[in-house]
C-alpha cells in the first residue's frame, strides 16, 4: 500500500498521553501539513491536505455505541 500511494508531507506533532491508572482519560494530538497520496483501490487520492486532530477518550453518552 505504501509504495502504491506514495505518501508525502509532514507530521508536525504526534502525541498520545495514556494515564496508566486512568486509561479512560487518554488524550491525543496530531498535526499535519501538506499531506498528499495517490489513489489506491477504494482510497481516493489527496493533495495539499493539512489539519489537526486533538481530543480525549471518554465514556460515550447514553444511547451511543457501547463496546
Amino acid at each position: 500500500m505504501w509504495q502504491a500511494t506514495q505518501p508525502v508531507g509532514a507530521i508536525n506533532a504526534l502525541a498520545l498521553d495514556i494515564p496508566l491508572q486512568a486509561t479512560e482519560k487518554t488524550r491525543f494530538n496530531i498535526a499535519w501539513t501538506d499531506l498528499a497520496w495517490k489513489q489506491w483501490e477504494l482510497l481516493p487520492g489527496a493533495e495539499h491536505f493539512s489539519g489537526t486532530l486533538e481530543g480525549s477518550v471518554g465514556r460515550w453518552p447514553s444511547g451511543g455505541p457501547h463496546p
